[in-house]
């Protein structure tokens, strides 16, 4: 074998190896992202379950979920009373200011 085959096969097998590192790579993005995925559904499973038997049904788990939209409740009270009246987006309910065109969270336009 010449230098030149030598040569040849040395970067083809240096290719071969980048082209499997750049394969591991993407099988390692994909696999996360059904990951990502997978963990929803299993958030949307549990949403249903608990809409169907009650969170009391999932014993501490349950309990600490209920506490938890308990605080979520508590803190949206708080920001009612925080937040200036009147001033609401009549498509999404979010509060803005007087000098505001359209709403910051859903991009209604505001009636002036």
């Amino acid at each position: 074998m010449g230098f030149l085959d030598e040569l040849k096969s040395a970067a083809k097998s240096g290719s071969d190896e980048v082209k499997k590192t750049v394969r591991i790579g993407e099988l390692n993005v994909e696999i996360s992202d059904l990951k990502k995925k997978e963990t929803e559904a299993f958030a949307t499973i549990g949403k249903v379950a608990v809409a169907l038997d009650g969170a009391h049904k999932f014993g501490e788990n349950g309990e600490k979920l209920l506490e938890i939209q308990k605080q979520i409740d508590e803190k949206r009270a708080e920001l009612e009373q925080l937040e200036p009246q009147g001033n609401k987006c009549p498509k999404c309910g979010a509060s803005y200011t007087q000098d505001m065109k359209f709403c910051p969270k859903c991009g209604e336009k505001l009636s002036e």
